[in-house]
């Protein structure tokens, strides 16, 4: 999920290195919560169906239009669609998705030929948490809803669909096979693997732009929560060069996104030590763009994610 918080307050420095240092680690025996259940997901999600039953009604002229049928909020709406629809064509989303539906994984609607199902833009509430959200990945649903309402423009587009993307890849990382079915995929992910996924998110959807990108955007847009004038000034295209230079920008984004939302919050861990004790092994999980090439399958997440959850 693309979380975009107020600037934070100073945090302490970011590991260098992997340390021989305890961390708190998963209770393997935890469920894993709905997504919905959080207090601060109680506003009526944007991919509700029960909201767009009507949304090609006429509406009084009088009435307000929270659900994009007319005026500015329709505007929004055909614009978000139509950035998404060139981002969907985007060499980082035609990767991730290649692989998803390669491997026969349920995370997504649609299929490689015709991958639109799998993301849409809709109206987001405004209560809470997600007044921050540009966008986020249902497991359930087996979507990417982009936030049309924050009018996102190009760039930002194609990032957080890239973000959520990794989010349904990783999923697949831990499907299991069903007859007639394919490879199921898991409804929720337990907190080192949902730490893993955010780092790689970051990484791989804010901080690398693809391997054509002559330079990288500087986190002190809205993706990370920065500061004005924060982050850093751009580098060049290879995923380690991005990993390196935005070593501390991917965890902290990170780390914010595990603190405001997540299983790492329900199961009632810390947030920092799940994601210290992951964060060197997962910034360097570039999958599935190693080699400069899409892999035909999902392969399974660091082992420093399986040594965290015990």
């Amino acid at each position: 999920m693309t979380y975009t918080p107020p600037p934070p307050p100073p945090e302490s420095p970011v590991p260098t290195q992997e340390t021989e240092d305890s961390y708190t680690s998963v209770d393997p025996t935890l469920s894993a919560p709905s997504w919905r259940d959080e207090d601060s997901w109680s506003a009526q999600p944007a991919d509700d169906d029960s909201r767009w039953r009507n949304a090609n009604a006429p509406a009084p002229p009088s009435a307000s239009d929270p659900y994009g049928r007319g005026g500015a909020a329709s505007s929004d709406l055909a614009a978000c669609e139509r950035s998404l629809g060139r981002a969907l064509r985007g060499e980082r989303a035609r990767t991730l998705l290649g692989s998803i539906f390669d491997s026969g994984c349920t995370a997504l609607k649609g299929s490689k030929e015709d991958p639109a199902p799998c993301a849409r833009c809709r109206s987001c509430p405004s209560e809470g948490m997600w007044q921050h959200m540009r966008g986020y990945y249902n497991p359930q649903k087996r979507r990417v809803t982009l936030c049309a309402d924050k009018r996102l423009d190009e760039k930002e587009v194609e990032d957080t669909l890239v973000h959520e993307l990794v989010h349904a890849y990783d999923h697949c990382r831990f499907s299991m096979r069903v007859p007639m079915v394919g490879r199921q995929h898991p409804w929720a992910l337990k907190c080192a693997a949902s730490a893993c996924s955010e780092v790689r998110a970051y990484l791989l959807g804010d901080a690398w732009r693809g391997p054509d990108a002559p330079s990288l955007p500087s986190f002190g847009s809205s993706s990370f929560g920065a500061p004005p004038g924060g982050g850093g000034d751009g580098a060049s295209g290879s995923i380690a060069h991005a990993a390196e230079e935005q070593r501390g920008e991917v965890h902290s984004a990170a780390l914010r996104s595990l603190q405001h939302y997540g299983t790492c919050a329900d199961a009632r861990l810390d947030p920092r030590g799940v994601l210290d004790s992951v964060f060197d092994a997962c910034l360097a999980d570039t999958a599935p763009f190693k080699r400069g090439a899409p892999q035909p399958h999902t392969e399974p997440m660091p082992a420093a994610v399986a040594e965290a959850e015990k």
